[in-house]
This record gives structure tokens, C-alpha cells and sequence, in this order.
């Protein structure tokens, strides 16, 4: 990995759009004292996590978390975020929105859109926008479907929000930070007390 650990906390998140949507919310808790990290991926975690655990500076680290999508099954993904970190030595949370630590570190996990939900970033982000909207979407969508047939639907809805909402982007970060998204929404207030902790 080709960063420096510049912060005592730090956010494990899995890539560049991620990387935006939390730098935009933790803009709105007025925290500026976690670095965020793009450890590009998913299927990237074991590897990359490891590696960050023996950089120069993760010694001085007091809290972090890491944060992924659930994608088809919530309970996998925790499973193997806490066996990594159980491997390694790490203190390993019991539950999602929950930290833990040994006498040097605090650890917490958070599964993408919420606790005990399958899905992902884009579902948690159009929990947040007016249903009226979303079922104008839905009903484009449906005669879309007519004629193909969409692979991935919750990125086809929030890529159609953005593609009238953001500007010059479909990056769901990017929009983000644009302020696209109403970050106040109460759909984020579970994702913003568990980022609290990393005050």
C-alpha cells in the first residue's frame, strides 16, 4: 500500500467512491481527525489489511474501523472481517456498529446499508431520497427492462438520480460531496453514531 499513516483513527473503506461519500459525511460531524483508506476492495481486505498493520505509524493508531458492503449476504462479510481480524490479532467486535479493544487499540465494523441488511452504499444513499422520486425512477426503469436487462438495480436507480441531480458526475461520491444527498437524512443516523466513535 502506498500511503502514510498521518492519524490516530482511521476508516477502512473499500474504494475511491467510498472514499468521498465518507469524507462529505464525516464533513458533516465536523470530524476531521480520521483518515480514510482505500483498500480497493473488497477481495482486497485480507491482503492490504494486513500490510497496513505492519506500516511505520500504525503503532501510534488509538481507534479504527472498517466498513464494507454486505452485497447478497450481511452475515458473510462480517464472518470474515472478524475471522481476519481474530487471525491477526486484532480485537474483534461481537456485532456491526459495535467497538471493541485490547490495551492498545479500539476496533469497529460496520456492514453497508445497515445493520442486518444485504445490499450496499447505493441502497443506504437512496433510502435517503423522496419516495415519489424513486418510483418515477422505478417506473423508467421498468420500461427499460422491456428491452435489457439490468444487472445491478440499485446502481441503475442511483445512477439515474444522479444523472438529473449531480453535476457532470455519476460517482456517488463525487455527488456526495456535491451535497446531492440530504447527509442529515435519518436513513444515515445509524452509520453517523457508529463514525462517532471514531472521535
Amino acid at each position: 500500500m502506498n500511503i502514510r499513516i498521518v492519524k490516530k483513527s482511521l476508516l477502512l473503506v473499500e474504494g475511491k467512491d467510498e472514499v468521498n461519500f465518507f469524507t462529505a459525511l464525516l464533513n458533516t460531524l465536523h470530524i476531521d481527525t480520521v483518515q480514510i483508506i482505500d483498500i480497493g476492495g473488497k477481495q482486497q481486505l485480507h491482503s492490504k489489511f494486513q500490510a497496513l498493520i505492519n506500516m511505520d505509524g500504525f503503532e501510534h493508531v488509538k481507534k479504527y474501523a472498517i466498513i464494507q458492503d454486505a452485497d447478497d449476504d450481511y452475515q458473510a462479510t462480517f464472518q470474515s472481517i472478524t475471522g481476519l481480524l481474530r487471525k491477526l490479532n486484532q480485537p474483534s467486535p461481537q456485532e456491526i456498529c459495535q467497538f471493541v479493544s485490547n490495551d492498545k487499540v479500539a476496533v469497529g465494523i460496520y456492514i453497508l446499508p445497515r445493520k442486518e441488511h444485504n445490499g450496499m452504499l447505493e441502497d443506504l444513499c437512496l433510502a435517503s431520497i423522496d419516495n415519489n422520486f424513486l418510483t418515477c425512477i422505478d417506473e423508467y426503469l421498468s420500461c427499460i427492462e422491456q428491452f435489457t436487462t439490468i444487472k445491478n438495480k440499485p446502481k441503475a436507480r442511483l445512477y439515474s438520480y444522479l444523472s438529473v441531480n449531480a453535476k457532470n458526475t455519476l460517482s456517488l461520491g463525487l455527488a456526495a460531496m456535491q451535497g446531492v444527498f440530504d447527509l442529515n437524512n435519518e436513513s444515515f443516523l445509524e452509520l453517523k453514531e457508529f463514525l462517532e466513535n471514531l472521535r
